[in-house]
């Protein structure tokens, strides 16, 4: 009985080895960075955006302190993570446990869109405006998106939700 009971103890321990192997290098697939005014912040695009959706709050945050921001505020169903300069660049990344992420960028307004390429691959999926924010329906996902200055500064807001 106790060489059965082994074997089986090893194979879940591999089990688990493997699927905490699988998450790392797909977080790391999946997170890409991009370098601006001399720091590195995560390039925003839907699988970004649906991998910080689909995780766990706990595992968000780690994410979030793994490549280097910062909390900013932290209620009893929200965070706000942010990195960056004030004055230069910044980007903001919050989660709820209500299922909602959003993700602002905030910088010089002269400077090109950073999230260009991401409003030109949801322009067919848009379906309405309201307020000032075009959502888009994406799969299983609504996305919105906002551009705005505030504050001098060109803010660029990106939101995800399950339908």
């Amino acid at each position: 009985m106790l060489p059965l009971m082994n074997k089986i103890f090893k194979l879940i321990i591999l089990t688990v080895l493997l699927f905490l192997s699988y998450n790392h290098i797909y977080s790391q697939q999946v997170i890409k960075t991009i370098d601006i005014d001399g720091e590195s912040f995560i390039n925003i695009d839907v699988p970004v955006l649906v991998y910080f959706l689909e995780q766990s709050y706990e595992d968000w945050e780690s994410d979030m302190k793994k490549y280097g921001f910062k909390i900013l505020d932290e209620q009893e169903n929200v965070a706000i993570y942010y990195k960056g300069t004030e004055g230069k660049t910044l980007q903001l990344i919050s989660k709820n446990k209500m299922g909602l992420v959003s993700i602002d960028w905030l910088y010089n307004p002269n400077q090109k869109s950073i999230i260009s390429e991401l409003l030109e691959f949801l322009n067919p999926y848009y379906v309405e405006t309201s307020g000032n924010i075009n959502y888009c329906l994406y799969k299983t996902w609504v996305l919105g998106t906002q551009r705005q200055i505030e504050d001098g500064y060109q803010v660029e807001r990106v939101l995800i939700k399950e339908q």
